[in-house]
């Protein structure tokens, strides 16, 4: 593949240690011979610094991908602190690079992505990575330990030794919703013992006498229970509720997994009967050829209302070495496309990656407000400057979506409307778009769920967020679900 090596001469030292001894330019050399990729230029030039003196920046390797002569290439740097100064930087140039034809990688053959390699090297704009990776052990220490973390789920709170503790009147309706979904008898850790000559098992409910997700989040919402967060009860929040380890006192945080950490809200017996039923109603289907489309269902051509199916096209092509290469695109297309010549243009066809990443930063657009609101109570609390808590909470965000994509879940477009809303609040604008209808708890699993590997179970969750996908020949319009 045709190779831009960059570097930068006095690349970001924020992270010394994590930095290799090698020349860039060598080590940028070395991983285009090792991978067999042709370098087919370098930003600086080669010899470029010594016999001018003049200074190239990141500039420079824009202009290669837009010259008139300019190619899709692939950019090897010796490691993300040669890109940016920042986390924030580097997503901004990650994105623009992809989009005018380059894909990048660090010249480590073993870690050559740029995203998990800034999290080693770099940190948010106004903070070393130094106390980023104190930050991040001091976490590991507590989830070491099992202390609370974060948001704990409903029906704990932290205790005064830091540890997962029950709240009552959350515990019980907890238990509560088990009961509902497995059906009579009733089933929690009160519950009496069963008979000698039965196991506990015998006297569960089977799910037949239950009711489901739906049934559970009115029936909570019509006895005036709020969720944690002061929101109505929805059917993704029963469903993630009942599938959490944490309420037989499983512990989960940062990769660590402690059984038995704190005090269970359920008993194991009814959590696993509520998680055979789980699996017993989850539709066991023969995935179709289509089961690579994730957005498939739920499109509309915007130029004649046809629904837009997904398509595989294979193609072929031999090496200047003479290996043969067979590679499959996967594309969104208008079944009235290829009959109607004289109006081709108009009717939807989109590469499945360009559709799906462009869907999924719509989807992102629609939510940044939540996460603006979700920063209010913490204002009300502690008092501290709206802005700054806005910008704590979204640069939390932002972190944490970053892991995500980083480690393979999801895709780096869809940060941009965050670092926007970033931008905006550290600039002092006005607030971006209007409150979301559901909770941001919910919403941010199904946005895991849809951007995950898993390609059925992230059409679920585009369904649930999703009302309507009309598309054109460069256009979308996405109408959310109410």
């Amino acid at each position: 593949m045709r190779a831009v090596g960059y570097y930068n001469p006095q690349p970001c030292d924020a992270a010394p240690e994590h930095s290799g001894h090698e020349d860039p330019l060598a080590a940028i050399k070395r991983f285009c011979a090792e991978e067999f990729h042709q370098l087919v230029a370098v930003v600086p030039p080669e010899g470029a610094l010594q016999a001018s003196g003049a200074r190239y920046g990141y500039s420079d390797l824009v202009e290669v991908f837009t010259g008139p002569d300019s190619r899709p290439a692939l950019v090897v740097i010796p490691d993300s602190a040669h890109l940016a100064a920042d986390l924030e930087q580097l997503v901004r140039r990650v994105i623009e690079i992809e989009a005018i034809g380059g894909t990048i990688r660090c010249a480590d053959v073993d870690a050559p992505d740029p995203l998990q390699d800034g999290l080693s090297r770099l940190a948010l704009p106004g903070r070393t990575p130094g106390r980023q990776r104190r930050i991040r052990d001091a976490i590991l220490s507590k989830a070491v330990r099992g202390e609370a973390l974060g948001r704990l789920p409903f029906g704990y709170l932290a205790g005064v030794d830091g540890m997962p503790a029950p709240v009552p009147d959350e515990a019980e309706i907890v238990a509560r919703i088990f009961d509902w979904y497995l059906g009579e008898p009733l089933n929690n850790l009160s519950r009496p013992a069963a008979p000698a000559d039965e196991s506990p098992e015998d006297v569960l409910g089977d799910g037949s006498g239950g009711i489901g997700f739906r049934r559970i989040a009115a029936r909570l919402n019509e006895q005036g229970v709020s969720t944690r967060s002061g929101n109505r009860w929805s059917p993704v929040a029963v469903a993630g509720l009942l599938r959490n380890r944490a309420y037989i006192g499983t512990y989960s945080r940062q990769g660590i997994r402690l059984v038995a950490n704190h005090p269970p809200l359920v008993d194991r017996a009814v959590f696993n009967r509520a998680q055979e039923i789980l699996r017993a109603r989850r539709p066991h289907r023969r995935p179709p050829k289509s089961s690579r489309f994730r957005l498939r269902g739920l499109l509309r051509c915007a130029q004649c209302g046809s629904g837009v199916h997904g398509i595989t096209r294979a193609r072929r092509w031999t090496r200047a070495d003479g290996t043969e290469v067979a590679r499959e695109y996967l594309y969104y297309e208008c079944p009235a496309r290829p009959a109607r010549s004289d109006q081709q243009m108009n009717h939807a066809s989109w590469r499945a990656e360009e559709l799906e990443t462009a869907v999924m930063v719509e989807l992102e657009k629609l939510g940044l407000a939540v996460v603006t609101s979700s920063s209010s109570s913490a204002i009300a609390i502690t008092g501290e400057d709206p802005a700054s808590a806005q910008l704590r909470a979204l640069q939390r965000e932002f972190m944490r979506r970053y892991r995500l994509v980083a480690s393979g879940h999801g895709r780096v477009q869809t940060l941009e409307p965050l670092l926007d809303e970033i931008e905006r609040v550290r600039g002092g604008g006005p607030p971006a778009g209007s409150e979301a209808a559901e909770s941001y708890s919910d919403r941010d699993e199904l946005m895991r769920r849809a951007a995950g590997d898993d390609i059925e179970e992230a059409r679920r969750a585009l369904r649930a967020m999703i009302a309507r996908l009309d598309i054109g020949a460069s256009e979308i319009e996405l109408t959310p679900r109410e």
